[in-house]
């Protein structure tokens, strides 16, 4: 007989998300989305698994859950409460003190879930077949809401300014709780974006909530700017909740091309890139090259071709070759007519005939933000794409103000909100280093009137430290202080703006040196074999992760694969197979991990893995997985090689930080390459 498991969550994207992990291991799922016909049905039905959130209708998670552990006919059924909230672990005691048997933070990985799931009610079969493979059902699962999502948000925002225009807090639980849901949904399906923005909406409803009186000018302030950078993240202006239709059945996706290759999980949607290419030898090996390096390219061999889809489809380049005879458009000519038409052209990479200043003027006046030579160079092309595209895919630009002054930290924190970043301003120069950890700036705004000391010694530590160095100052001063700025310069400010000239042009100074920044960053931290993040950038993300894993109190595990034998096959097969047998297991790894892992190249031959809220033997297992795919994989035809690889694995909190992480899966590694190679080893702190 198959187990009957209950699922009680406001959100039903979620508990569809749920049921589609239980089914897949036999149970019989039943969802409700109130707390008080939750506790109705589990009275009757008797699940063997309860699942639930903390933010329900009626009946709270932690009161319903106390309910069922005071009922001796409900005591022994295991229950799963689940929150969103990520400060202070108060729901995660509240749960414990109801009786919960677990308790997950969201966003929900499926791997930790349903191992969470076994562990309350003994050993899974196997997962069972469907017709449609899993990840297809994710992906429509995923797809749905985002068609919901631009709705959502209309409703949360209408919720908010009738709570703040009738003066009314306790208005403001319907729109926690809308919140709440976005915050679990979006994460939980791979929208991260949208998790990372709506969280601080979040706790200002709820610091909103806890205050009394009327609504503050300043809380009333910083709700809509946070709600604007929300729908900031829409591609179109969010309408009005009044004049927003519900929103209709998604339509069926044709999975035959809508989804990413095969993996048992959700992955990262690839990049659609048009091409716009007369050559047809040239198109076609563009099209194989930007393929290989995970890119969606669409070939277009007339510039009329592709206007429907620039207009139409989430594009995010555009490569454009400017020789394009004019008979088929013209190359100069269709970027300039589509910048003059439209504000929302992608970035363009142009490829030109010829190298001269003539020419470089030419792109450079129809739009262009990168200038290629043919023949082409591929190296240089993903590196340029890779630059523009991932500038475009890290959301808003962020900042980090220093004042002396509260009011002044607050009013240019605002300004630069009101310009689409995210701005956070802090008045005590010792809080600088944990105010950069936690917001990861692309530029530090500088405003320090009164101790110009203070300011010098802020940008010497600031300099000085090998993991910030590379972000931009903006020192503002007004200007007779020149002195002061002559004695700053030696210590590496990138700007100085005369505070004189009005918010606008600090706000225009700001923006264009956290893009730049941006760019340098995205060309610098990034592999150029790959396009993935290199050695750097790896080991800022490891130590970022555990620190992330200590405060959420999750496992990570941390992976080092390096390839065997590639001084032989560069040897007697050559550099350039040596080089596609690299490119292939980068692109065989992000094929096959999650969207939440992150893969990076930590040398010539080495790669670096880190899974969030993964146990060793859980990766272990998903590594050998890959490690055997990649050695079915066969190089320079049926006379050529057999590629493998060697995994070393370590778990966070067994090793306490980032260096004896690395210790150990070096060690690991050490140890799969004694043991004769091509294996998974996990090791030991």
């Amino acid at each position: 007989m198959a187990k009957k498991a209950l699922i009680i969550d406001v959100e039903p994207t979620l508990t569809d998300l749920l049921g589609l992990f239980l089914r897949r291991y036999g149970f019989e799922v039943i969802a409700t989305h109130d707390g008080l016909v939750g506790f109705e049905r589990i009275t009757v039905e008797k699940p063997d698994l309860v699942v639930m959130d903390v933010l329900l209708p009626r009946i709270r998670g932690h009161e319903l859950c106390w309910r069922m552990k005071q009922d001796p006919s409900l005591a022994t059924i295991p229950v799963i409460v689940m929150s969103s909230i990520y400060e202070g672990y108060a729901y995660m005691d509240q749960a414990q003190k109801a009786g919960a048997d677990a308790f997950m933070l969201k966003p929900i990985e499926p791997r930790a879930f349903v191992e969470k799931v076994a562990k309350l009610v003994g050993p899974l079969p196997r997962p069972t077949q469907h017709d449609k493979p899993l990840h297809h059902q994710l992906w429509d699962i995923r797809q749905r809401y985002e068609k919901e999502l631009p709705h959502k948000i209309a409703q949360i925002e209408a919720g908010y300014r009738k709570a703040v225009g009738d003066a009314n807090r306790r208005l403001l639980a319907e729109v926690h709780m809308a919140t709440h849901s976005v915050v679990g949904t979006a994460g939980s399906l791979g929208l991260h974006d949208y998790t990372a923005l709506a969280k601080p909406f979040e706790l200002h409803v709820v610091r909103a909530m806890g205050a009394d009186g009327p609504f503050t000018q300043e809380e009333e302030r910083e709700g809509i700017e946070l709600l604007y950078a929300l729908r900031a993240l829409f591609s179109g202006e969010v309408q009005h909740v009044s004049q927003a239709p519900a929103p209709a059945p998604a339509p069926k996706i044709d999975v035959s091309s809508a989804p990413p290759p095969s993996s048992s999980l959700i992955t990262p949607r690839a990049k659609t890139v048009a091409v716009i290419e007369h050559d047809a030898e040239l198109a076609q090996n563009l099209h194989r090259v930007l393929s290989q390096f995970g890119y969606a390219p669409r070939v277009f061999p007339m510039t009329i071709d592709a206007i429907p889809m620039v207009a139409n489809e989430d594009v995010k380049a555009l490569v454009v070759d400017m020789s394009m005879p004019i008979r088929r458009g013209g190359g100069v000519e269709f970027v300039t007519e589509l910048r003059n038409a439209t504000n929302r052209v992608p970035p363009v990479v142009f490829l030109a005939p010829k190298e001269d200043w003539d020419t470089r003027a030419r792109a450079v006046r129809a739009g262009g933000d990168a200038f290629i030579v043919k023949p082409v160079d591929t190296d240089r092309l993903i590196d340029a794409l890779g630059g523009l595209t991932t500038c475009n895919d890290a959301g808003p630009n962020r900042a980090l103000i220093i004042a002396d002054v509260a009011r002044t930290a607050d009013h240019l924190a605002h300004v630069l909100r009101t310009e689409g970043m995210l701005a956070q301003g802090i008045t005590n120069p010792s809080h600088t280093l944990c105010a950069i950890a936690a917001l990861l700036p692309d530029v530090i705004v500088v405003d320090i009137r009164g101790d110009q000391q203070a300011a010098v010694e802020m940008v010497q530590v600031l300099r000085q430290h090998h993991h910030y160095s590379h972000i931009p100052f903006v020192m503002l001063s007004l200007a007779p202080a020149f002195q002061a700025q002559v004695r700053l310069v030696g210590w590496g400010p990138d700007d100085f703006v005369d505070r004189a000239k009005g918010s606008e042009y600090v706000a225009a100074v700001v923006q264009a040196r956290s893009r730049r920044a941006r760019l340098l960053q995205a060309f610098t931290l990034r592999d150029a074999l790959t396009g993935l993040p290199s050695h750097l950038r790896m080991m800022e993300e490891l130590r970022r992760s555990v620190v992330q894993a200590s405060r959420e109190r999750q496992e990570l595990c941390y992976a080092y694969a390096d390839l065997d034998f590639t001084g032989k096959i560069n040897d007697e097969y050559g550099i350039a197979a040596g080089d596609q047998m690299i490119r292939d297991f980068g692109a065989l790894l992000r094929e096959r991990l999650r969207r939440t892992d992150i893969v990076g190249r930590l040398g010539s031959d080495g790669f670096g893995i880190l899974l969030p809220n993964t146990k060793a033997w859980a990766a272990a297992r998903v590594l050998d997985e890959i490690r055997m795919a990649f050695g079915a994989r066969h190089f320079r035809g049926t006379t050529g090689f057999i590629p493998s690889v060697s995994v070393g694995v370590a778990e966070y909190p067994r090793c306490e930080d980032a260096g004896s992480l690395h210790s150990a899966v070096e060690r690991a590694l050490f140890a799969a390459k004694e043991s004769g190679r091509n294996r998974v080893e996990i090791g030991t702190c």
